[in-house]
């Protein structure tokens, strides 16, 4: 069975996502279009539509923030292995921009909102992130997989909307579980794979403890089209989090193919081709490079 699930060897923790985010945020701030309000630059890195999209552009910089009071415990959580004085010395400025976000909309511009963080905090920023990389054991997912897991995720929010087959409760639970996945996918830039973890044990462990929504899931026509998804987030997880570059071909997890045998068998199938998610029979492969190519 296939399923794009391209994971890199490069190293993907919290000090680097942060160093990423403060080094887009210092190099639209010294660019051409420093003059442009925050506000409107962050909701284009993040997706978001300003300002439609005002509220969940606040939600992704208080992630931000708090990847900001994450970064700083790990690297103080460290004392007596390595110089935590010298690795902090400059972090009160990535800190001093965050102050910045409670009132991001009355910020004039980029080079305002990033001027507190100078060239050498950001490069103290990147030696934090290679730091934490010999303790925190945690592989990149390629932009590419994450499209199409986005986009999966989409399709499969569709069919459930659509779906005349599911009881209400079931129906909304499942859509805003599927919400949830989305966002996370769509923050996965600042919350790396821990949180999509979260949400997709609380996905799982939902369906297990209600019996009966598996059951009603199983005469649904969506069926193979969550289980789908459900596998080919499971199985991108598990490499993004394998310690060394798996040789085989991963499995989704044991509480996950519970799931699939118990609502869609068929998927488990391999199948000739690609196949829609609302069908029965769903193809997958697991492909996987050092590079992050397909």
């Amino acid at each position: 069975m296939t399923y794009s699930a391209c994971v890199s060897q490069e190293k993907f923790n919290p000090g680097i996502r942060l160093h990423r985010l403060m080094a887009w945020a210092h190099a639209y701030g010294h660019g051409q279009q420093a003059g442009a309000p925050p506000t409107q630059a962050w909701a284009e890195h993040f997706g978001l539509t300003w300002p439609k999209d005002f509220g969940d552009l606040l939600r992704a910089g208080s992630d931000v923030v708090q990847l900001t009071a994450e970064v700083r415990g790990m690297v103080e959580s460290l004392d007596g292995k390595e110089n935590v004085d010298m690795l902090l010395r400059r972090f009160g400025e990535v800190e001093k921009v965050m102050e910045n976000w409670p009132q991001v909309a009355a910020v004039p511009n980029m080079q305002t909102f990033i001027a507190p963080l100078s060239d050498a905090g950001l490069v103290s920023l990147e030696y934090i992130g290679d730091t934490l990389g010999r303790y925190i054991l945690e592989r990149e997912v390629s932009e590419d997989t994450l499209t199409s897991l986005r986009s999966t995720t989409d399709e499969t929010i569709t069919l459930v909307t659509e779906a005349d087959d599911l009881d209400d409760d079931l129906k909304i639970w499942l859509l805003d579980r599927l919400h949830e996945i989305l966002k996370q996918l769509d923050l996965y830039k600042v919350s790396g794979i821990g949180a999509l973890e979260r949400v997709m044990d609380e996905t799982v462990g939902g369906l297990h403890r209600r019996q009966g929504w598996l059951a009603r899931l199983g005469t649904s026509k969506v069926a193979a089209g969550v289980a789908h998804l459900l596998m080919v987030i499971d199985v991108t997880l598990q490499s993004a989090s394998a310690i060394q570059a798996l040789t085989t071909d991963p499995a989704p997890s044991p509480a996950v193919t519970v799931i699939v045998q118990q609502v869609a068998p068929n998927i488990l199938t391999p199948s000739a081709g690609p196949s829609p998610p609302g069908s029965d029979v769903v193809e997958a492969e697991i492909i996987e490079s050092v590079d992050g190519s397909t």
